[in-house]
């Protein structure tokens, strides 16, 4: 890891570093995979221990190409040593999949290139990105024209709260409206002077629980927040589908803020 990148990220690597089972982290792991990704060059975003990833290089077949990433190097080793027993290829799978360590904001520590990518996979976990705005512009850069980012079973919140709402959002818009600067940095900025999650989450511990940990839940976007926030990050078209309420379960155990309710879908934005 070079200095800048040190010097930049290491805020965000700290975040994701406290989003450990251990710490409290929650969140929701489901999969719907697109029809049509056959040949196709996938990124699995925060690809955990490599469960997902392996069911995505079955869909892309011999023919495509899996990496997934993820901030956790435990995971990605965890990964590495799983695939023999859950790739087709075997003890040949690092020619159809790779694993690497990386955050969603910086995909270029996994030496991800500009328009190298077809989809972009992530799940309801793109809600605890420490920069959302940031993590999207991220996934624009490295999509091909025609790209697409594929958000599986994502969390959306029926309706936003402003920021004197309980259920704040922190990490885009609302990190603003806390006093933090999070627009997306110019060329070269560091990360570290533009506020951030680090920030926001101290002092704020209403807005995460009094454990300091965060989910998806408290962190949801509604599907307007969503789709706005991708076409200010370079997507030309956003959509959503399979899209049902939460039921069967209380995710905030019987208090979410103003009667908060939450739904489920898969959405897609395309470059």
């Amino acid at each position: 890891m070079n200095e800048w990148f040190a010097a930049s990220f290491a805020p965000a690597l700290s975040y994701y570093a406290a989003l450990s089972p251990a710490a409290g982290f929650q969140g929701r792991c489901a999969m719907s995979i697109p029809a049509d990704i056959e040949g196709k060059r996938v990124l699995d975003v925060c690809c955990r221990k490599g469960k997902g990833a392996f069911a995505l290089a079955d869909a892309v077949g011999p023919s495509g190409y899996v990496i997934g990433v993820d901030p956790d190097t435990d995971n990605v080793a965890a990964a590495c040593a799983a695939a023999p027993k859950n790739h087709r290829a075997g003890s040949s799978w690092e020619h159809h999949l790779r694993f690497s360590p990386a955050i969603p904001e910086n995909l270029s520590q996994a030496c991800i290139q500009d328009a190298s990518i077809d989809l972009v996979y992530i799940n309801s976990v793109l809600n605890l990105a420490w920069s959302l705005p940031v993590a999207l512009a991220e996934f624009a850069r490295v999509l091909a024209p025609g790209g697409r980012l594929w958000v599986a079973q994502g969390v959306f919140a029926a309706d936003d709260l402003d920021a004197q709402g309980e259920r704040a959002v922190i990490g885009d818009g609302a990190d603003a409206a806390l006093g933090n600067d999070v627009g997306l940095p110019g060329a070269g900025a560091p990360l570290a002077h533009r506020g951030g999650r680090d920030s926001a989450l101290s002092g704020h511990a209403s807005m995460v629980g009094e454990s300091g940990s965060i989910d998806v839940f408290s962190q949801a976007r509604s599907c307007a927040s969503f789709e706005r926030m991708c076409l200010e990050a370079g997507f030309s078209s956003v959509s959503f589908s399979s899209i049902a309420p939460l039921a069967g379960e209380d995710p905030c155990d019987g208090e979410c803020p103003g009667g908060a309710t939450f739904w489920l879908a898969d959405a897609c934005a395309t470059i």
